[in-house]
């Protein structure tokens, strides 16, 4: 029965769509076979291959169904997927980590502003009735209804990374700054694939998400002070738990 080698487990949109495409470069990579769903976003349908959803959104569908996403891997050759809803759900950590013991994670971290913003304009763009909740950024951070607030607690990472922790071993977890990514991909792609024990490669034309080129929505410069204050109080507690100074700006 076919089962993932490594999962990417999140953060949305902090470049797991990218990470995920460039991994798969590698011929030693293999992509899983999708889940077979349509479904319309900045990505297209690359999302159907990378994001099967098992644990989230599936699961009922049973393991037979997973691992019927995933091909047979020749010797020396792995597979995976990436669901950025993973990390934050903790009814998906505990169905994973009990079952995929040998599993190895990626988490991927991006400066928890540029994070929140751009989870906004994605869902501004996709969807009528949140522009409609929505039409600022602004209105977004002074009145987040109670199901929409997930998207501010999602740039906590320290308390996501807890709870990650609380369920496996920090061995099998490898964290990767998303800015990082961006700005030196090889040496990001080098660390990778060195955590997941497989051979190195020259990475041949990085992939960006298209969603990471969109146009950022506004935000009136004091709800964006306010932000940045928001997420500077909590930075001190993720630099201890991932034990190294991550160098993002909050001015």
């Amino acid at each position: 029965m076919p089962l993932p080698n490594f999962l990417i487990l999140g953060e949305t949109k902090c470049g797991t769509t990218s990470m995920y495409n460039n991994l798969v470069q590698h011929p030693k990579i293999l992509s899983t076979l999708g889940n077979g769903s349509k479904t319309i976003t900045d990505d297209g349908d690359v999302l159907n291959i990378k994001e099967l959803r098992f644990f989230d959104r599936h699961y009922a569908k049973g393991w037979d169904w997973y691992s019927r996403c995933f091909p047979q891997c020749p010797p020396g050759a792995i597979t995976g997927e990436a669901t950025p809803m993973y990390l934050y759900r903790t009814q998906a950590l505990e169905r994973i980590t009990s079952v995929l013991t040998d599993c190895k994670f990626i988490v991927m971290l991006r400066n928890p502003v540029d994070r929140l913003i751009s989870h906004y304009g994605h869902l501004y763009n996709l969807s009528a009735d949140w522009r409609a909740k929505y039409p600022t950024v602004d209105d977004f951070w002074f009145a987040a209804r109670e199901e929409d607030y997930y998207l501010i607690d999602k740039g906590i990472y320290w308390q996501t990374l807890e709870r990650l922790y609380s369920y496996c071993p920090r061995t099998q977890v490898h964290i990767v700054i998303a800015e990082k990514l961006f700005s030196l991909p090889q040496q990001v792609f080098d660390d990778t694939l060195k955590f997941l024990e497989v051979s190195p490669m020259q990475l041949q034309k990085p992939k960006h998400s298209r969603a990471n080129r969109k146009q950022k929505p506004k935000v009136s410069t004091s709800v964006l002070s306010e932000i940045r204050m928001f997420y500077q109080g909590h930075q001190v507690a993720l630099d201890n738990i991932v034990e190294q100074r991550i160098p993002w700006e909050f001015h």
